[in-house]
């Protein structure tokens, strides 16, 4: 099973306003917006309302590249299993998305897909959405930094951003409590 996905949760079909904020999220990456990542803060911010929206397309454009290719990585190695006719049921149980998507899409578009129908953040959307940015962060070097986040249940957890790209970006394999 996926994080997010089990028996008692089917998949989720997105429906038409979720598959038009895609498509427009995605002709607004692709355009080169940077929307509002040029700090951790901004990026945080971008994020908070990707996940309030699903707005899988943007949630993938904040993450940096490393998690991007693992996501496109794993599509693939799904993919090709599916070409090559694998029909294990615990395999076909496992997949985020419907096997013929997989087996037909695009990588970009399927791991936005993918995002937009389950996103990390939003298994912790409640904690989330009301914790705010207090010190305490670290900064090892000028391109990675850290915020700490402080919950209303006076819980922290700690975000890691990278600078890549002329950008901030998640560092979602970094930020160990979202795995």
């Amino acid at each position: 099973m996926t994080p997010g996905h089990s028996r008692r949760h089917p998949r989720r079909r997105p429906g038409p306003i979720a598959l038009l904020t895609l498509a427009l999220a995605l002709g607004l990456s692709l355009a080169g917006c940077r929307g509002g990542m040029e700090t951790p803060e901004q990026t945080l911010e971008t994020l908070r309302s990707a996940t309030a929206a699903g707005d899988g397309a943007t949630f993938y454009s904040g993450l940096e590249s490393e998690t991007q290719a693992y996501l496109k990585d794993s599509l693939r190695v799904w993919k090709a299993r599916l070409e090559r006719g694998d029909q294990d049921p615990e395999f076909l149980g496992s997949l985020p998305l419907e096997p013929a998507a997989i087996r037909d899409g695009d990588l970009d578009e399927l791991a936005i897909l993918w995002l937009t129908l389950d996103n990390p953040l939003g298994r912790h959307a409640d904690w989330f959405d009301q914790a705010t940015v207090t010190p305490g962060g670290e900064s090892p070097s000028e391109r990675e930094r850290s915020l700490l986040l402080r919950g209303r249940d006076g819980s922290e957890r700690v975000m890691w951003f990278l600078f890549e790209n002329d950008r901030w970006s998640l560092d979602y394999l970094r930020t160990e409590w979202l795995h």
